[in-house]
């Protein structure tokens, strides 16, 4: 019996190493599971801050090209805005100017019309005396034939007219030529053009350049101008001629 005893006691004494020894491992899993437990609530965190922080960059990010659109359209409003103003101005300016224009050109008609006016009521008492005297030699010279028919219509002069009198389209310049003067004794001569491109038309040809004639009165007496490279002569007493003259053509090319 007393062996027994011993040997249990034995026996208990060397189990006990063991018992230590699993409980150390137990609490050594235990510490091991806690860690892990630890480790992987850190990187949940860590993941969720890293989350959080990607969506807030994300939100500014969206704010700020919200915030930029809106500049932009901003912008594109009031530039457009300018732009329509500055056109609106602009068609203003344009209809101001036009309107000028327009009661300019009335004015200087309304002028020019009286003008006719007075100059066709005196036209009627002078006659034949208000006619220039085409007596001379120059004037009855072989060279001038006359015309049998000839059309010309929409002339913007009258016969008598005074230099000067015309719309701002008409330009004149006086001629300084003897070989002209020569020619025409008793005449002033001015080259005319007509930058409207208006003119008048002769047996179908469009004339917008020619040659004015006034008498000592300064009154329009005759219209010259070319057709066919021949020189035609228009004269207030209702006679036209032309002219195969060389000198015209010449002297017409060079000016």
């Amino acid at each position: 019996m007393k062996r027994l005893v011993i040997l249990c006691l034995a026996m208990f004494v060397l189990t006990i190493p063991s018992i230590t020894k699993a409980e150390s491992s137990v609490a050594y899993r235990q510490d091991i599971r806690q860690d892990k437990y630890r480790l992987e609530n850190q990187n949940r965190d860590k993941l969720e801050q890293e989350k959080q922080q990607r969506e807030k960059r994300e939100r500014d990010r969206q704010q700020r090209d919200r915030v930029e659109r809106d500049r932009q359209q901003r912008d594109r409003v009031e530039r457009d805005r300018q732009q329509q103003d500055r056109v609106e101005r602009d068609r203003q300016q344009r209809e101001r100017v036009e309107r000028d224009r327009q009661q300019r050109e009335r004015v200087e008609r309304d002028r020019q019309r009286d003008y006719r006016h007075q100059i066709e009521r005196h036209r009627d008492d002078r006659g034949r005396k208000g006619r220039y005297d085409w007596s001379h030699s120059a004037y009855r010279h072989d060279r001038w034939r006359p015309i049998a028919h000839s059309s010309f219509r929409s002339i913007p002069f009258n016969w008598h007219e005074r230099a000067g009198h015309y719309a701002p389209h008409h330009h004149f310049e006086q001629i300084h030529d003897r070989h002209w003067h020569d020619r025409f004794p008793g005449l002033r001569l001015f080259r005319w053009r007509d930058s409207s491109g208006s003119g008048f038309w002769y047996n179908g040809h469009h004339i917008v350049d020619g040659i004015m004639f006034y008498n000592d009165s300064d009154e329009l007496v005759s219209i010259g101008f070319f057709h066919n490279k021949i020189f035609i002569m228009l004269r207030d007493d209702g006679q036209n001629y032309e002219n195969h003259d060389e000198f015209f053509l010449s002297w017409w090319i060079h000016h």
